[in-house]
């Protein structure tokens, strides 16, 4: 458990043995038949493969601009970004979440097209799940748009529940998001 608060020393802060849950050290490559990805921390110099992933699923469109990215990795103490990539270090998709006492928040994920609806956004939350209860965080947010299915259906899987929805949560588009959550003690005790 040491080597694992060593290496992730920029995200964690001390958390107690009760609460710690089992982090592989990054970098952490997952195989899925013949392919291999690489999870690791995203970087400044990642930016513009995620702000094409961005303009990839948001058809055109970039919510975050390359401003408010390089907030949010500049932010080590309180936000964790990872990245996946390919060998050939091509960024297939990425999550992104800032931590605050107890809750852990799921600003971004996003795979690029021809990488989802395989599992990876599946992993992508499953390993923040794990950061979330090994820093000892009870509860999990995040927002959905909506009319993605296919995300709200990952949630509900993964033990999300609809909170409310929120009118207008993406200003561009006039679109609404559903608010989720998952208690994250529930998790903890089925793994322990």
């Amino acid at each position: 458990m040491k080597t694992l608060l060593n290496k992730f020393k920029q995200f964690f802060h001390p958390i107690s043995a009760t609460t710690a849950m089992s982090v592989p050290s990054l970098p952490v490559t997952w195989l899925s038949g013949a392919v291999s990805l690489t999870l690791r921390p995203l970087v400044v110099a990642d930016l513009n493969q995620a702000l094409a992933i961005e303009r990839d699923v948001y058809d055109g469109k970039t919510p975050w601009d390359r401003l408010v990215f390089m907030n949010e990795l500049s932010r080590q103490q309180d936000r964790l970004y990872l990245g996946l990539f390919t060998a050939d270090d091509l960024l297939v998709g990425f999550i992104g979440a800032w931590f605050s006492n107890n809750e852990t928040h799921v600003t971004n994920i996003a795979l690029r097209r021809s990488w989802q609806q395989q599992g990876w956004g599946q992993r992508l939350m499953g390993y923040l799940i794990a950061v979330a209860s090994a820093r000892g965080c009870r509860i999990m947010t995040l927002e959905a748009r909506v009319d993605n299915k296919n995300a709200l259906a990952l949630y509900r899987r993964l033990g999300f529940r609809d909170v409310r929805i929120r009118k207008n949560y993406y200003e561009q588009e006039q679109a609404d998001a559903v608010s989720m959550r998952l208690e994250l003690n529930s998790i903890t005790k089925k793994n322990a």
